[in-house]
């Protein structure tokens, strides 16, 4: 028998749901058995979502889903990511790898049927405006980058040009 991890709403419910219903359809499970799975494996704030549903319907696994996905689900929360998004700034202590997953996390949340070419776009802007070193900012604004990872890529080079030429010529 498979067991559903834990949800304590700090993942993402469109993930957890899918682990969770695939656990469920291999082990075969009725909607009832659903609905106990799910309430036992709620932790934390996710799990406070039981006190907005009366007892009687907590074997009702289709009211406890539309609780939850009220409460986590990225229809309701992309408003939140938007903002998110336009605010994003890279962290003194945040990789650009770590800022760049980051970037297209957020973006895949906000616009997640958007054609690739328009998440890039966005993502490649958004990468750009939130990095700290406005000197960088600068010289990808001016490079042509179809990808996000182009422009980590032409970052990460510039970043070790630079590095090499205050190792090599130190004023």
């Amino acid at each position: 028998m498979l067991k559903p991890p834990t949800y304590d709403g700090q993942s993402s419910w469109s993930m957890y749901r899918r682990q969770f219903e695939a656990a469920a359809k291999a082990n075969g499970w009725t909607p009832q058995e659903m609905a106990t799975s799910m309430v036992i494996s709620l932790r934390g704030q996710a799990l406070e979502i039981l006190q907005s549903i009366p007892e009687e319907q907590q074997n009702d696994y289709d009211r406890i889903v539309g609780a939850l996905e009220i409460r986590y689900g990225h229809k309701y929360l992309r408003q939140v990511y938007q903002s998110q998004i336009k605010s994003r700034q890279q962290r003194s202590n945040e990789s650009l790898q770590e800022y760049e997953a980051d970037i297209e996390r957020l973006i895949h949340l906000v616009y997640p049927q958007a054609p690739k070419e328009f998440l890039e776009q966005i993502g490649i802007q958004t990468f750009i405006d939130g990095l700290v070193d406005t000197e960088m900012q600068q010289a990808l604004r001016l490079g042509r980058h179809t990808t996000i990872s182009d422009a980590l890529v032409l970052l990460w080079n510039l970043k070790q040009l630079k590095k090499h030429r205050e190792a090599t010529n130190p004023e």
